[in-house]
């Protein structure tokens, strides 16, 4: 617990810096990076499994879809680069010679397209008019909550949320995390951020990225689970990988993107 304590003061700082920072490119550099670590701690996790996945192939497709959205190009061309990406595993397929692969290539598109298509939505945050607040709002929401979750639910938590999956989670802890996460965005609402984030925003976005934040969690503890290991890698020490602090962020980022789109802009 002190480890996790320790790095969150290092580098919580310095990831506030990055997301304030006028120019948006070394924040969202910063995020593409720490999105392909966790693709390919994804593709370790499935190579534990016997599958044979195309971790080259997966990363470079990966990091052009990426490019692709973070220089904001139309997005037909994302379609032109999965179907480029599916066209060049297939034509491995067929050059090995091995109809084993052919679950591998399955694996790899399903696994780029996980990391890229929610990652790309923490790219089109930052691009909205006033994107360092709702950027700001995503990690804030998201990590408020585990940490609200983790705490009340292990000095309360009885009631398991989902054992088969995540045995764990406990509905107090839900339930925890929801209550803080309202509450720190209620403060955060009358000091940091602007008018037009009015106080039912600060009590309804809460609600949301906490059960979507939580579903994402959820979601790559069923990786783990199918893996056979309890963090996606030891990369962060306590905090496990790439993978574990990012799960919940992949599916909060095109709640808060779509929530902003529809009731605030």
């Amino acid at each position: 617990m002190l480890k996790r304590i320790i790095i969150a003061i290092l580098v919580l700082p310095f990831l506030g810096f990055l997301i304030f920072f006028q120019n948006p490119y070394p924040i969202l550099i910063a995020g593409i990076i720490s999105f392909l670590i966790a693709l390919f701690e994804i593709f370790l996790m499935f190579e534990k499994k016997g599958i044979n996945i195309f971790k080259k192939t997966g990363i470079l497709f990966a990091l052009i879809i990426f490019l692709i959205a973070l220089f904001k190009l139309d997005t037909i061309y994302i379609l032109y680069a999965v179907i480029s990406m599916l066209f060049f595993l297939f034509l491995t397929l067929i050059f090995t010679k091995n109809v084993k692969n052919l679950e591998g290539i399955f694996y790899t598109l399903s696994s780029v397209l996980y990391i890229c298509f929610f990652g790309m939505f923490v790219i089109k945050l930052r691009f909205l008019p006033d994107g360092i607040y709702f950027l700001f709002l995503l990690p804030l929401l998201t990590w408020v909550y585990d940490a609200g979750a983790y705490f009340t639910g292990k000095f309360f938590g009885k009631t398991k949320l989902i054992p088969e999956l995540s045995p764990g989670k406990t509905v107090e802890g839900l339930l925890g995390g929801i209550i803080i996460n309202i509450i720190v965005a209620v403060i955060i609402k009358f000091t940091v951020l602007p008018s037009f984030f009015g106080i039912l925003h600060a009590i309804i976005l809460p609600i949301i990225t906490s059960l979507s934040g939580q579903a994402g969690d959820i979601t790559a503890s069923i990786f783990k689970r199918f893996a056979g290991v309890k963090n996606s890698s030891s990369l962060l020490s306590e905090h496990g990988g790439f993978l574990d602090k990012l799960d919940s962020i992949l599916f909060n980022a095109p709640v808060i993107y779509f929530y902003i789109i529809i009731f605030i802009i």
